[in-house]
């Protein structure tokens, strides 16, 4: 047994003061009012007033602290997963570029070994992002256009039936050729079809959409630009009510007025904070390393290539919370929705993970009055908490 007391608790719809967690296990035991005694067996977490929250969940991450997980090294994956419990993401999507087709399986592999053999005191990993390869190359931001290709069914096949557990989201742009066949494909398979990486008009994008896919990758960027005379695929997703979109909350890949815009069109239930952090997140000052094929610098807590294009973020979702709830007019319980709550609704979690209720996985974080990681529970058990999380 193991107790956090003292707290204020985040549900669905409000946030509950003077409360206390019971976990068991690795899952949630209970939950009551410091009015009545908490249990007292086992070991008791003071929160001196912390806000419990279900841990975080990233759909869209690529690597974080030095490891890649595209790499095809488990230990990259294994020690990548380690570190981002440390600052609160408890849960991700391992998210994989467009690659050849032989560093894509290796990369695959990599993830599943520590999938199914997962670290104790690491983030879960619950599946892959393939970001790609059935890009358009123009909307190509950071990724790599020599691996970018057109779409093929048969190689799609083979990912999937690689493990049929493995893939969880794939992004591709909706104006190539099969594109509608692909969805189906993936809907058949419990993948989520995401639009993203395009530069399709507003009809080729509602095909799309009204054809089964309802996820947009990272709203806003490495797409078509908006025109009155020409609406492009932004139109399309916010005229589409019901399509979830993921938003990288840095302050550097989008103006906060475009997440007041976002968050206006869709709601907190249909908006997602994601990191789309890569290797170089989590490290120290200013670095430069190899990121999806190409050389990327850091330079003032901002990734681009050579051409200045951006490529991906050093940020994660805490900074991203904390992003989010200086921007946003909204109570904290329903910012927080968009850190758990809706990505495991996405990914069909919705009965396992990603609320504090009974029942429910004792992946936990506690944040301060500043909305900082300050104790991060993984599995039922507490974990280091890093110094990633102190990013302001």
């Amino acid at each position: 047994m193991y107790t956090i007391v003292n707290c204020r608790l985040a549900t669905r719809t409000r946030v509950l003061q003077d409360r206390w967690v019971s976990l068991s296990g690795n899952r949630i035991e209970a939950t009551g009012s410091m009015k009545k005694s908490p249990p007292t067996d086992g070991d008791v977490y003071d929160a001196q007033g912390g806000l419990v929250s279900a841990g975080f969940i990233d759909m869209h991450i690529h690597g974080y602290s030095g490891h890649s997980f595209s790499s095809g090294k488990e230990d990259d994956v294994r020690a990548g997963s380690v570190e981002l419990a440390k600052i609160g993401t408890t849960s991700f999507l391992a998210t994989v570029p467009a690659m050849d087709r032989a560093d894509t399986q290796a990369a695959l592999e990599a993830i599943r070994e520590v999938m199914v053999r997962p670290e104790p005191k690491g983030a879960r990993v619950l599946g892959v992002h393939l970001e790609g390869p059935y890009l358009n190359p123009e909307a190509a931001g950071a990724q790599d256009t020599s691996h970018i290709r057109p779409i093929d069914l048969n190689e799609v096949k083979d990912w999937l039936l690689f493990d049929s557990r493995l893939v969880k989201m794939m992004t591709f742009a909706p104006e190539l050729d099969g594109a509608e066949e692909l969805i189906r494909q993936l809907a058949r398979h419990g993948v989520v079809p995401a639009l993203g990486h395009t530069s399709a008009t507003y009809d080729e994008t509602l095909a799309a959409i009204d054809a089964g896919a309802w996820y947009c990758t990272h709203v806003f960027n490495a797409m078509k630009r908006f025109h009155h005379r020409d609406p492009g695929p932004l139109a399309a997703i916010f005229a589409r009510e019901h399509v979830h979109c993921e938003y990288i909350a840095d302050g550097v890949h989008s103006h906060p007025g475009a997440l007041q815009l976002l968050v206006q069109a869709k709601g907190c239930d249909r908006t997602l904070l994601v990191s789309d952090a890569t290797t170089l997140a989590g490290t120290d000052g200013d670095k430069q390393a190899s990121v999806a094929g190409r050389t990327v610098t850091v330079s003032d807590g901002t990734a681009r290539t050579k051409d200045g294009t951006l490529a991906g973020s050093v940020r994660t979702i805490d900074y991203g919370l904390r992003f989010a709830f200086r921007t946003l007019s909204e109570e904290e319980s329903k910012v927080l929705r968009m850190t758990a709550m809706n990505q495991a609704r996405v990914l069909a979690y919705e009965e396992e993970m990603g609320e504090v209720a009974p029942g429910m996985a004792a992946d936990l974080v506690v944040l301060d009055a500043d909305l900082r990681v300050t104790h991060v529970v993984v599995g039922g058990k507490p974990v280091e908490v890093g110094s990633g999380a102190k990013v302001s």
